[in-house]
């Protein structure tokens, strides 16, 4: 009994992986560089203004922004991410709108960016300053 379950356990393991594999696209030439995917490019990520205080014109948020292209011309999708603060328009969006709270720390805050055109992606932050 004891050999019949590893023995199980990796023949479903390796069903798992034959499925996995036989899912990859039909058009995917990699290995003849016909049909390559080649990752987004960010061009640019912009916080405007880039340094936050309760007594600026703007107030406590920043509107970010991106540029990005994609090489072989696929729509792009945005993800914005940060440990702290709040989202005041789409994370999923070219560009949105981030608030420093309370919890906010004084000093240097990232917000990250990932961009995908499904396949490939590429990843950068802005930093934002907060008095």
């Amino acid at each position: 009994m004891k050999v019949i379950i590893p023995l199980l356990s990796f023949g479903l393991a390796l069903s798992i992986c034959a499925l996995c594999i036989g899912c990859a696209d039909d058009d995917d030439n990699s290995t003849t560089g016909a049909g390559v995917n080649r990752a987004p490019v960010i061009r640019s990520v912009t916080a405007n203004p880039d340094t936050l205080t309760n007594e600026s014109y703007f107030g406590p948020w920043a509107e970010l922004n991106c540029l990005a292209t994609d090489p072989e011309g696929e729509s792009l999708r945005y993800l914005w991410t940060c440990r702290t603060g709040n989202f005041g328009g789409d994370v999923y969006g070219q560009s949105t709108i981030w608030e420093a709270t309370a919890n906010s720390p004084s000093g240097a805050v990232y917000i990250a960016l990932t961009v995908s055109d499904g396949r490939e992606i590429d990843v950068d932050s802005v930093r934002i300053i907060v008095r």
